[in-house]
């Protein structure tokens, strides 16, 4: 199945750009487990200098449907989608997307 886009984005509360790359490093195999990826770039969020977002292109290995639904499971839920396959992550109480510090992810899947 083709697809012209597919990226996740998220912003974690982390103090500076060395402690975001740990993050991902600790995320990396989750992440792994369901698609490959490359760092578009990871930057402190300029509205909210305590958050620095981090920017993934992903490549599935497989059928990207699959690749996503295997991603959004990784939150449980606090999931909102604009479309089938835009869903925007906000934390709820107990709930964890990837890691405790994600406090916002995007993904997106455009076929």
């Amino acid at each position: 199945m083709k697809y012209s886009t597919f990226f996740l984005l998220l912003y974690a509360e982390v103090s500076s750009l060395k402690e975001a790359e740990e993050l991902l490093q600790a995320i990396t195999p989750q992440i792994q487990a369901h698609t490959l990826f490359e760092v578009q770039d990871i930057s402190q969020y300029y509205k909210i200098s305590e958050y620095y977002g981090i920017n993934l292109d992903l490549y599935p290995r497989s059928d990207p449907l699959t690749t996503f639904d295997g991603l959004v499971l990784c939150g449980a839920s606090g999931w909102t989608f604009t479309t089938e396959h835009d869903g925007v992550w906000n934390p709820q109480p107990g709930v964890v997307f990837l890691s405790p510090l994600v406090r916002w992810a995007n993904l997106v899947l455009w076929m």
